[in-house]
């Protein structure tokens, strides 16, 4: 994300998968990665899209042909909800990517929120 799509502050594990982790709970239900990003320019969000949907195409097994894919292509089949929020003292943005197992990877892209994620 740095180079291309811009800052990467931070990443960290959120929610039930991350009380699996630090307190070795018995399941999780979602795994929620927060990233602090600078979402303050007017291309920034559209960047982040832009990031997600690169590394989605990037994780296709090797096999699969990409000469006609596209990372928007990829955010079109695999997000599942998309919340963007640019108001005051939040600025921050949610995907959440679908996996038919029912474990969904919430990616959220936070510059700034007026509640501790």
């Amino acid at each position: 994300i740095n180079a291309e799509y811009g800052e990467l502050r931070d990443v960290r594990l959120n929610g039930s998968a991350a009380s699996y982790v630090v307190a070795d709970t018995d399941t999780y239900n979602d795994v929620d990665l927060i990233f602090g990003v600078n979402l303050s320019d007017t291309d920034s969000f559209k960047r982040v899209k832009e990031a997600v949907g690169d590394s989605l195409l990037k994780l296709l097994p090797q096999q699969v042909s990409r000469a006609r894919l596209r990372g928007r292509m990829m955010v079109d089949a695999y997000v599942n909800k998309m919340v963007k929020v640019d108001q005051g003292s939040d600025c921050w943005s949610l995907m959440s990517l679908h996996n038919e197992g029912g474990c969904n990877v919430e990616l959220m892209f936070v510059d700034k929120m007026r509640r501790q994620f």
